[in-house]
């Protein structure tokens, strides 16, 4: 049998265990292919695991922790993981697996690898313990998360992920509000306070989120002018619409990977008539569009929002919600996997 060809439970466990370092698994036996097919994911910056325990929060936590002093706090992306917020996990903010976030005391120094290490002294209300790990809570996790977002669009995915109504146990903005009362002085606290203002729970996506964040701070559309995944009938038929921009009339579609597929071409196509049959102007954005900067968005934007408008679609969609055609229902829950890894690219 070629060496290339073994399975990761057919060589030794590195000394370290099951969560380790690309040469720690080298010095296991590991060969390189292991790496790249997937029998070993990246569950952070240089960590590498079989695939069945990055599919389990908690035993992965505990794996992560086992790395760490005794006294240490798990924060961010392996917390929210923990706390089954939506699309938790190393890729939830990035594309390439982020380290991992862990809180020390302010006499610890060194960090294990893969890890970044925060010095903050938790107050008792802003851990939890789950399963016998100790984690940050679900509103200190975003909140930490959201303050130190690389940008607001950002922090407005990360309150939308930790607030989904789809969540088992949902944030309540509230209670980040309230962190920002507890710390007035800590970094961040603008950014969060602004992503508090835009976050909403009705969000399926990062992509999603991020289109709803720039369209209200790019564009200058009022938050309350915008529907998420909104419910439009038509012919017997029900169709969600991503976001609706009632100020124009505008159906707005982000397509990520998985738009693709010959199946959601279908969805697409009969989500589209129907729109267009009901006088909403539509459009399409997709990965390269959001990387546009603020004036270009912003000319994006504009363009077609006149168009619409030129179309007399602002009454159109103001009829449809007059008749209870369009509006905001219940979301209906999709079944999700875990966390996607760089293996697997995540489909929004």
């Amino acid at each position: 049998m070629r060496a290339d060809a073994l399975q990761v439970s057919a060589i030794g466990t590195p000394i370290a265990g099951p969560l380790a370092t690309r040469a720690e698994w080298a010095d296991a036996g590991a060969g390189w292919r292991m790496f790249q097919d997937g029998r070993l994911h990246q569950v952070a910056h240089g960590l590498f695991c079989p695939p069945e325990l990055a599919a389990d929060p908690q035993a992965l936590a505990r794996a992560l922790m086992e790395r760490c002093p005794v006294d240490a706090v798990l924060g961010g992306w392996a917390a929210a993981y923990v706390h089954g917020a939506r699309d938790a996990g190393p890729t939830m903010v990035t594309r390439t697996p982020q380290r991992v976030l862990v809180y020390y005391g302010r006499h610890e120094h060194k960090r294990p690898p893969g890890f970044t290490v925060r010095r903050s002294d938790l107050s008792v209300s802003e851990t939890i313990q789950l399963g016998g790990l100790l984690l940050t809570s679900g509103p200190r996790t975003a909140y930490d998360m959201a303050r130190f977002a690389d940008s607001l669009p950002q922090a407005v995915g990360i309150l939308d992920c930790f607030c989904s109504e789809l969540n088992t146990e949902p944030v309540e903005l509230a209670a980040i509000s309230e962190l920002l009362a507890t710390h007035p002085r800590y970094r961040g606290n603008p950014t969060v306070r602004a992503a508090i203002d835009l976050a909403s729970s009705r969000a399926r996506s990062f992509a999603e989120s991020t289109v709803r964040a720039r369209w209200t701070i790019d564009a200058g559309v009022p938050a309350d002018s915008l529907l998420v995944n909104a419910t439009l009938r038509f012919a017997g038929a029900e169709f969600e619409l991503d976001l609706v921009d009632l100020s124009a009339g505008l159906v707005i579609e982000y397509d990520g990977p998985h738009h693709a597929s010959s199946d959601q071409r279908s969805r697409d196509a009969a989500k589209d008539f129907a729109a267009t049959a009901l006088g909403l102007a539509r459009t399409r954005l997709n990965a390269r569009e959001l990387r546009l900067t603020r004036a270009g968005f912003e000319r994006l934007a504009a363009d077609r929002r006149t168009v619409a408008i030129s179309a007399g679609a602002p009454a159109r969609a103001a009829a449809l919600v007059a008749s209870g055609e369009l509006a905001e229902r219940p979301l209906k829950s999709f079944t999700r996997g875990g966390f996607t890894t760089d293996n697997e690219p995540r489909a929004v």
